[in-house]
């Protein structure tokens, strides 16, 4: 009786472990491209670290990419709307007339002959000339806008990478520990975004002067803190899985159970809130 249990139990076993396999096969199996598409983007942060490489990519390569010189000034061409790629010489081709404005074709002696002249100038350009439009010089500003990319991503990634050492030193330690560790730790968290930051911000520039070096000691005191808390967040859940008490129990190290075992769980973590911080810090600098 016992055995023939036992044969029956294996053998069910055997078969739910099949069906199991079978399902999860087929479930695999019926799900399309942009489903699985969508379940990437959605589990990892695919948009904004492209968002991050295309401002990177137009930083480090800003004289090849941007169409004008960014600190040429043009006062005819001051507050050009934006031509979205649509250059004047395309409209001139089809409408049948020259390219560029010829002064025979405009009486100059007189100011509104001037006027006209200036105007059909101001109108004339590249096809890559004034996509955003000029600003108030005449500069056009999606060249300002790429070379401005280089002085911000430089700034932001100095401090976001401190931010992010700092923030999740002091959250896995929090989170692992506990204790009197996760107290102190967590209420000067508090304490810091109790103080009202642009104050200190306006102080500190006063000081020692709005330098490149101090934007970026004020960045990364910006930066930190979100990081604290999610990792610490993290780190408490992580700390009691089963692969963690297996380590505890085997001797290993709480250093190399936080290296090894809780830091990984984290990295999705820190991807996201890394990402989503760039836009803010760079509104900040």
């Amino acid at each position: 009786m016992t055995q023939g249990s036992e044969e029956t139990g294996q053998q069910t076993y055997g078969i739910g472990a099949e069906s199991e396999a079978v399902l999860a096969r087929a479930r695999a199996e019926r799900r399309n491209l942009p489903s699985q598409i969508f379940y990437v983007v959605r589990r990892w942060p695919i948009i904004p670290l492209g968002i991050m490489v295309l401002l990177m990519v137009c930083g480090i390569f800003a004289p090849l990419i941007a169409p004008l010189d960014p600190i040429q000034q043009n006062l005819v061409s001051r507050q050009h709307p934006p031509t979205w790629g649509k250059g004047y010489i395309d409209i001139c081709y089809e409408q049948g007339h020259d390219v560029f404005p010829d002064e025979a074709n405009y009486d100059l002696t007189t100011s509104s002959g001037k006027t006209a002249y200036n105007r059909a100038k101001r109108t004339y350009h590249t096809r890559w000339a004034f996509i955003l439009g000029g600003d108030h010089l005449g500069r056009d500003v999606l060249s300002r806008v790429i070379f401005g990319a280089r002085i911000s991503l430089q700034v932001v990634g100095v401090a976001l990478a401190s931010g992010v050492t700092i923030g999740t030193l002091m959250g896995l330690f929090a989170g692992y520990y506990g204790g009197w560790t996760d107290e102190i730790l967590m209420r000067i968290v508090d304490m810091w975004l109790s103080l009202p930051f642009l104050l200190i911000a306006l102080v500190i520039a006063l000081i020692f002067g709005a330098k490149t070096s101090t934007v970026i000691l004020l960045l990364a005191l910006l930066a930190w803190p979100p990081f604290v808390r999610q990792v610490r967040a993290d780190a408490l859940v992580i700390r009691s899985r089963d692969y963690v008490e297996a380590a505890r129990i085997a001797g290993a190290s709480k250093f190399r159970i936080l290296y090894k075992h809780v830091l990984p769980g984290t990295y999705s973590t820190i991807l996201v809130i890394a990402s989503l911080r760039v836009g803010q810090l760079i509104l900040a600098e």
